[in-house]
């Protein structure tokens, strides 16, 4: 036992006066006729090692946590089947390595112990091969709005010393800065440890684009060597809409609205084989690659062959929305996103009316559904003569607005008043919606109306001058 001290004495990890004192100490008043019993060795080796553990057989699970078993450990793990009889060569009876002498170098590092439970020496199955480092990446695709993607840095076993290696992400079809935070330094794994995580920061940006990858890679370690593999590669799944949306050529979307209600059909065309079904995903806001069900009626299957009944399903309000068929469900197939826009349709109550002079009359138009929040659309109109706001000289009607606007409603309706003027002949005016300045809303039919004012003077002839 005293040889086993001094040849750990000048081994870093290691204080034998520590373990000396610790051992003589547990002694005093112990039997050793038949050999020092595991729970001082266990004492022993924790008061050298800084072991955590207060009682022995805490120790003993500390120690063999650390590699060192005190007397021997049976394959079954169990505590209470540890035994102390060896044989010659230094392994138990029961077949098991006694970790005590054979891996105890693997801890401390040098040559061998020279101490052994029956006094023989040598370094008989000790490792003195440092620990290697190896590198992973993410387990699965790292989402944009996830935050971080996580690598691992492995070593294949522990050690006492802590270890350090140089981390540093490079760019790959992702950019440093504007997809992902750079990384570049020393990381450490410490002492009796088997690994760290390395977390680059994922930036959340608003550009829609490809999925995108970036990679970590390990070098110049300090306390181990480098193993395989050395670089690992993360995958960034983009999760914005495209500006300008451009659908498959197979898969459309339509929006139809009829008794106050949208209605949403997704439909291949052409058909797309092989006929294999797959979800049907329906999106709306500003988020492309997440489910929202919320406020629909069903979510039912687009199966693919289909061409003139499809899928449907109710949109909740007016809106961009869009259809998605995700990769993962195609079974193969191609990936499919379409874009449409579920608007109200506004059109007009009635196409002609008239009106005498000095008076006025109301013109509505109406909407199919009615709008979240404000919708308008303008209108123009030719014939008579626009007084702009006003009966100013020589104008033969005015329009109160340039525009119908709903707020939350579907009717509304502008005002066209007619002028007293000394023309005697009657006018019209016609007024036509517009889809400059639209906004919320597309124009359903009709969309014109004409407006007679009728003339109140007295056409001059001849004889009424006196002529």
């Amino acid at each position: 036992m005293e040889a086993l001290l001094n040849d750990f004495g000048n081994r870093d990890g290691f204080d034998s006066d520590a373990a000396r004192q610790a051992l003589n100490e547990a002694l005093e008043g112990v039997d050793t006729t038949d050999g020092i019993p595991r729970e001082v060795l266990a004492e022993m080796m924790c008061a050298g090692l800084g072991c955590t553990g207060t009682n022995p057989e805490d120790q003993i699970e500390e120690l063999y946590g650390l590699g060192i078993t005190v007397g021997t450990r049976p394959h079954d793990g169990t505590q209470s089947d540890m035994v102390d009889a060896f044989d010659p060569d230094g392994s138990a009876t029961n077949g098991h390595l006694v970790a005590f002498f054979s891996r105890v170098e693997e801890i401390l590092g040098g040559n061998g112990g020279n101490g052994g439970n029956g006094g023989n020496g040598g370094n008989g199955n000790v490792n003195t091969t440092p620990p290697t480092l190896s590198l992973t990446g993410p387990s699965s695709d790292v989402a944009e709005d996830s935050g971080i993607a996580s690598f691992t840095v492995s070593l294949s076993h522990r050690t006492t010393q802590p270890v350090t290696v140089t981390v540093e992400t490079v760019d790959g079809t992702a950019r440093a800065g504007s997809d992902y935070n750079r990384i570049y330094g020393r990381v450490t794994i410490p002492a009796n440890s088997l690994g760290v995580y390395v977390t680059p920061t994922v930036i959340d940006d608003a550009r829609d684009e490809p999925d995108e990858t970036f990679s970590l890679r390990i070098s110049n370690p300090s306390g181990a060597t480098l193993g395989s593999p050395t670089e690992a590669t993360a995958t960034i799944v983009d999760n914005d809409i495209p500006t300008n949306p451009t659908a498959p050529s197979n898969l459309e979307l339509t929006c139809t609205a009829s008794g106050g209600a949208f209605t949403l059909t997704a439909t291949w065309d052409p058909p797309t084989q092989p006929p294999s079904a797959t979800g049907y995903q329906t999106i709306f806001g500003d988020r492309a690659y997440s489910w929202d069900t919320s406020g629909w009626q069903s979510s039912p299957t687009l199966q693919y062959g289909e061409t003139n009944t499809g899928a449907r399903v109710s949109a909740p309000s007016a809106g961009d929305y869009w259809v998605f068929v995700t990769p993962f469900r195609l079974g193969g197939g191609q990936e499919g996103k379409a874009h449409t826009q579920c608007l109200p349709s506004v059109s007009l109550d009635a196409t002609t009316f008239t009106v005498g002079e000095s008076a006025s009359v109301a013109i509505s138009a109406t909407l199919d559904m009615a709008p979240a929040g404000t919708a308008s659309v303008r209108f123009s109109t030719t014939g008579a003569i626009d007084g702009a706001g006003s009966c100013s000289a020589g104008a033969d009607y005015y329009v109160s607005g340039t525009e119908f606007r709903f707020t939350n409603t579907t009717s509304a309706s502008v005002t066209l008043t007619a002028c007293d003027d000394t023309d005697p002949d009657d006018e019209t005016v016609t007024l036509v919606l517009t889809t400059t300045g639209i906004n919320g809303l597309e124009l359903g039919s009709p969309t014109t109306a004409v407006v007679t004012i009728n003339d109140d003077d007295t056409a001059h002839t001849g004889d009424s001058w006196g002529l």
